[in-house]
């Protein structure tokens, strides 16, 4: 099955149904071996938000650091968005691997394959999320810098939740089994945007 329109729209619309806990989501995707490797196209629609998302926060942290008074120096353009752009691809690589010895662990391994696939596809559903409603907002200028640093936090946890709901229904692993994944996923990344921040800070 080739990517179409109609294929993005209707595994766009399964992930949305994932979020919406539709018990009928997961007939919205293709579950093939082409489906797998084809969900990583993902990554490509997500890239503007994730743009979006990461040069404004850029401005953002700017803006907040003048706020108080605290000295901010911002990396050149250039470089930031070498650093992040591989940063944003290792990201898809790395946490399709580490999942797959949690899977063997949690005994679940048959369900890999779906799992990544409905992984994929919500990315750009969170990126959307992240990008549009607070930042748009604050660009616009019609919030402050604290109502966005809410709304962050807001978005954030909106996207956790998000990403539990997905690990407990596909994998239909408890409720620990899938935080516990929630919870890798949030560190590995911190540690690939950290390992980004260092190589622009030189």
């Amino acid at each position: 099955m080739t990517l179409t329109v109609k294929y993005v729209l209707k595994s766009l619309d399964g992930a949305w149904g994932i979020a919406a806990r539709d018990a009928d989501a997961l007939k919205n995707f293709d579950l093939s071996a082409r489906g797998f490797w084809n969900s990583f196209a993902a990554a490509a629609l997500a890239a503007p938000f994730w743009l979006w998302f990461s040069l404004s926060q850029q401005a953002y942290l700017a803006d907040l650091a003048a706020a108080s008074s605290r000295e901010y120096i911002q990396p050149p353009l250039g470089i930031f968005l070498i650093a992040e752009g591989f940063a944003y691809i290792f990201g898809w690589i790395l946490f399709p691997l580490m999942i797959i010895p949690i899977t063997k662990i949690l005994q679940v391994k048959q369900k890999y394959a779906t799992y990544i696939i409905v992984h994929n596809w919500s990315m750009v559903l969170v990126y959307f999320l992240l990008a549009m409603p607070p930042v748009a907002l604050f660009n616009l200028g019609l919030i402050s810098i604290e109502t966005k640093g809410f709304l962050d936090l807001t978005t954030l946890f909106l996207e956790l939740a998000y990403m539990w709901v997905i690990a407990r229904t596909v994998l239909e692993i408890s409720i620990a089994s899938a935080l516990a994944i929630v919870v890798l996923d949030v560190l590995l990344s911190i540690l690939i945007s950290l390992t980004a921040q260092i190589f622009y800070a030189l």
